[in-house]
């Protein structure tokens, strides 16, 4: 049995696929339990949740009036 050391996020599939795309350019996840779950580097945390964050405000749809 290994012991993995981390934070564990649960969120909406989406919001993991965005997770799994940062990945790949800022390795970050230690490990990917399910389809909402995943498992990742407690250091790293603040990061992500920065640049999520940013994807989420590319995202969104302002009415400008």
């Amino acid at each position: 049995m290994r012991a993995y050391a981390g934070t564990l996020i649960t969120c909406d599939v989406a919001v993991k696929q965005m997770i799994l795309s940062i990945d790949e350019h800022m390795p970050c996840i230690v490990m990917d339990l399910d389809e909402t779950h995943v498992l990742v580097n407690t250091t790293l945390v603040d990061q992500l949740r920065i640049m999520l964050d940013a994807e989420f405000e590319k995202n969104t749809y302002t009415l400008d009036i």
